[in-house]
């Protein structure tokens, strides 16, 4: 996922504080409540149970915030944080997109299961079915993945219908997943993967434009010609004739 998505700057400002500053400890939102209370006094117990804690002493004291961070989108997918990875714990799909893969739901418990060795274990897990290899190019990306058995490889880049996939050089469907990212399909084994990105609507707007350049021209010429002088020409013979006379 992108810094910007995920990487937000939470600006606090104390009373009496003198100067600026910046620390680099981990929070959420859930910080929020429990700072505000440390700040006037009261204790944090009367919010009963909460994974926040006050920022107070990381302002301050430069003491490190959280170890890690889950965080998601209702009914969406769920991720967890260290401040410098982002693991993205489970796969938004559409039941359509579920039957075909035979996946199912994640269970409960392991939605919930939040504790370090559990986020240590989910990291493994998903190295394990990580590309070897991604390399940006000036048309889109190539990866490559060696999976021991087929299935969905996700990329956490923006799904575009100007996007089209190949693998092992066959055209590949582009799934839309997680609401907005992309995943193909992959065989077991080593798979070479090459999204190509064109912008929609390219060539005919191209087209378009050229032939108005065209039609454009044709008018100025057109409008040079009508604008020449046209030379005078001599009147007719009888005319000639009255003033001859």
């Amino acid at each position: 996922l992108y810094d910007e998505m995920v990487h937000l700057p939470f600006f606090l400002h104390l009373p009496g504080q003198q100067g600026g500053g910046a620390c680099s400890a981990l929070c959420a939102t859930v910080d929020i409540a429990p700072t505000l209370l440390d700040l006037y006094g009261c204790d944090a117990a009367a919010l009963g149970e909460t994974d926040g804690q006050s920022l107070l002493p990381a302002v301050r004291d430069g003491r490190p915030g959280h170890g890690t961070v889950l965080f998601g989108v209702h009914g969406m997918y769920t991720c967890c944080t260290d401040g410098a990875a982002v693991l993205m714990k489970a796969l938004l799909l559409t039941e359509e997109q579920a039957a075909r893969t035979g996946l199912l739901p994640l269970p409960d418990a392991e939605l919930e299961a939040r504790s370090w060795d559990d986020y240590t274990a989910d990291c493994a897990a998903r190295r394990a079915t990580a590309a070897v290899d991604f390399t940006a190019t000036r048309s889109g990306f190539t990866a490559r993945t060696e999976q021991a058995e087929p299935g969905l490889v996700l990329f956490s880049v923006p799904y575009d219908d100007g996007f089209s996939a190949a693998v092992n050089g066959e055209t590949a469907e582009i799934w839309p997943v997680d609401n907005g990212l992309m995943a193909v399909e992959v065989p077991a084994g080593a798979a070479d993967i090459v999204f190509t990105y064109r912008t929609p609507g390219l060539r005919l707007s191209a087209g378009i434009t050229l032939g108005a350049w065209a039609v454009y021209a044709v008018y100025l010429i057109c409008l040079a010609v009508g604008r020449h002088p046209r030379k005078a020409t001599e009147r007719p013979a009888k005319y000639k004739k009255e003033e001859t006379e």
